[in-house]
């Protein structure tokens, strides 16, 4: 049986009802203190401490939980637009950063797949064009117009460019 469940929206459910708890509390020493006849300014000071440090602490824990993996994510993100071999994420935190993760890194491997495909075919296409060029360029060698020559030469010259 999990106690802490394992989604972004469950931990923030759970750190919010005990920081409630601890809220409640604080409220009653307040309501306490009210009703004490003995009140200084030192007893208000300690109990509104209290109440910030607790706010405080809610605050720190809920972001502790939340911005690591998506600072995790977003530096993924950041790296695979400048580097496509990258590492893939490592899919680890809550549940939806978990998933995020993953169709991260999927979608990270069609890209690359997508790219090694069209460089192939891209090299392939170029491979199949050579053959040709190269029997003009031995056809356009036996004009005799040399103008006519040159023409076809330099358009030879850039489609093997292409």
């Amino acid at each position: 049986m999990q106690i802490i469940p394992n989604t972004l929206i469950g931990r923030t459910m759970l750190i919010l009802i005990v920081g409630t708890l601890i809220i409640v509390s604080d409220l009653a020493l307040i309501y306490t203190l009210i009703l004490s006849e003995e009140q200084t300014l030192f007893d208000w000071v300690i109990v509104l401490s209290v109440v910030l440090f607790c706010l405080f602490m809610i605050g720190y824990v809920i972001s502790h939980q939340l911005i690591p993996p998506l600072k995790q994510l977003s530096q993924g993100a950041r790296r695979f637009s400048t580097d496509m071999h990258t590492i893939a994420l490592p899919v680890t935190g809550p549940e939806e950063v978990r998933e995020a993760a993953q169709s991260f890194n999927k979608m990270q491997e069609h890209i690359q797949r997508f790219v090694e495909e069209r460089m192939q075919l891209v090299a392939a296409i170029s491979h199949d064009l050579r053959t040709p060029l190269t029997r003009l360029r031995l056809r356009v060698e036996s004009f005799s117009d040399e103008q006519q020559k040159n023409k076809a030469l330099n358009d030879i010259d850039d489609m093997s460019a292409m």
